[in-house]
């Protein structure tokens, strides 16, 4: 009998959305249910058949808020990060340079039917333009074999992104700042009207402790909706984002087919050869997915497989983005560290505590308050994506789960009671000071709740010189015309008053612009 693993420890899991490793996540689960119906008939009280129906499988992945829209981005099938980002001169802390960090992110080569491609980061130095006051295009041009390429330019080259623009002036002056960057990516904000057909594919990779450092087996379920997004912020501990989705399959692959494998081509001419060898699947395919500049292929109609080449009928074009997934024995990614060195401050972040998290209201005029809402302990904003299972005849499965709208977010504030400004300003009163009555029906339904996020605490922010690319919010969570539900003022022994508000609303919007 062969040794039997000891346990399974955290660190031998590595999630995998969508061929990308998730990052910063502290639990993921999934849960299945089979169902079934009993088939009865007149004149027996003998069940005659148990009929199979569709199984239920539930994923949770819970993650640390770290101030960027990566998970985020790839349950809504949306690019993510890429931001541009001044460099203080060390000398100073204040004044930039002629230097801009373009962050991490990902985006997808062809437009958004395309393959994603990751992009780990750099650092640009530009190079002013002859023609003063010439603004600048700081671009991305993703392709497989060369990833994403970033530059800058006065012109975008063809089949180039444009993800931001450097003013003209502050290049002249040899000192961009964060106020002289523009951002224009096309994917820096979501709603929840992004998630309304998107859907993932999801592969687990796991070591078994005592099998040495090697992928044992792989949980794998395609065609995942996101369900549920929940973030909380709180004074005691960091910020959380819950995220939970749905599907209807699951499977796992073990020995010859542990590993999960994805390769990326750029078509030239002829065959594919695969990094590995595939091993068949129950179907007898040989690959789980290919996709040509992001249309899915089918096996035996629009391509076969011998051992690890691959060959296409009809011929892809050159220069077309080719991305394949199947099972091997070996061959298959684990995680990678980010940063892949220790970092006790790394760029993207391992956690976000209550010196990083502000809480402003927002008027009826999208006017944000010029001071942050204070004494709150905690706030929390649940967005329930509701699905629904389309079927069809002749097929045993849903065809599509698409998202219903509106949707119902609910937003709870908790409050260290200490006056009622915040209940003043939420009945429509600029100014507590001139208020000598709130009833609850003078409750209004167009004020707005806007969250910033920040690298930096307030003690560390406080310190910088203005102008500083860590004095701006690094993401921003808002959600317009709360509707009140529910207003409750507590207070007992030991303890201190407390006040409570809870909202719905129909809308929210998710950005992760440096602004």
């Amino acid at each position: 009998m062969a040794k039997k693993a000891t346990r399974v420890r955290y660190n031998g899991i590595a999630p995998y959305i969508d061929d990308t490793q998730a990052n910063r996540v502290q639990a993921l689960g999934s849960s299945s249910r089979l169902t079934m119906e009993d088939m009865k008939e007149l004149g027996t009280l003998n069940i005659v058949e148990i009929v199979d129906d569709v199984p239920q499988v539930d994923v949770s992945v819970d993650q640390n808020e770290n101030g960027t829209n990566d998970l985020l981005g790839l349950f809504a099938n949306k690019g993510y990060g890429l931001n541009v980002v001044a460099v203080p001169n060390t000398a100073t802390t204040a004044v930039g340079t002629l230097q801009v960090k373009v962050l991490p992110g990902s985006y997808y080569a062809g437009g958004v039917d395309g393959n994603r491609i990751l992009f780990l980061g750099t650092t640009l130095t530009i190079v002013a333009d002859a023609t003063a006051g010439t603004d600048m295009f700081v671009f991305v041009k993703a392709e497989i074999a060369e990833g994403l390429k970033v530059g800058f330019a006065k012109t975008l080259p063809a089949g180039a992104i444009k993800i931001a623009t450097l003013k003209g002036t502050a290049i002249d002056a040899g000192v961009i700042k964060q106020a002289d960057i523009i951002d224009n990516r096309p994917f820096k904000t979501l709603t929840e009207v992004d998630f309304e057909l998107a859907k993932v594919d999801i592969f687990v990779p796991v070591r078994q402790t005592g099998d040495g450092n090697v992928i044992k087996r792989t949980m794998y379920m395609e065609r995942v909706f996101l369900n549920n997004v929940d973030f909380s912020f709180q004074v005691n501990g960091v910020a959380t984002a819950s995220y939970r989705l749905e599907t209807d399959n699951k499977r796992w692959f073990l020995n010859s087919s542990a590993q999960v494998v994805v390769n990326e081509f750029k078509y030239t001419t002829g065959t594919v050869t695969l990094s590995q060898t595939p091993n068949a699947l129950a179907n007898g395919n040989k690959l789980l997915k290919l996709k040509v500049n992001g249309v899915e292929k089918k096996e035996g109609t629009d391509f076969t497989v011998a051992t690890n080449i691959v060959t296409f009928t009809p011929v892809p074009t050159a220069g077309d983005l080719i991305k394949i997934r199947y099972v091997s024995a070996t061959g298959g990614s684990f995680f990678a560290p980010t940063p892949a060195i220790e970092d006790p401050h790394p760029q993207l972040a391992g956690g976000i505590k209550e010196g990083q998290v502000e809480l402003y209201l927002v008027d009826k005029n999208g006017v944000v308050d010029a001071e942050r809402t204070t004494r709150v302990q905690s706030a929390r904003i649940g967005v329930p994506l509701t699905r629904e299972a389309l079927d069809e005849l002749g097929s045993s499965y849903p065809y599509d789960r698409p998202m219903q709208l509106p949707i119902n977010s609910t937003i709870s504030l908790e409050l260290k009671d200490s006056d009622l400004e915040l209940m003043a300003r939420l009945a429509g009163y600029a100014n507590l000071n001139t208020v000598t009555e709130i009833a609850l029906d003078d409750l209004v339904k167009n004020m707005g709740l806007l969250v910033k996020i920040y690298r930096e605490n307030d003690i560390k922010r406080a310190k910088l010189p203005a102008g500083h690319p860590d004095k701006y919010a690094v993401k921003t969570l808002y959600v317009r015309n709360l509707i009140p539900q529910s207003e409750a003022w507590d207070v007992r022994v030991d303890s201190d008053a407390t006040q409570n508000f809870e909202f719905m609303a129909h809308n929210i919007t998710i950005s992760d612009e440096i602004k």
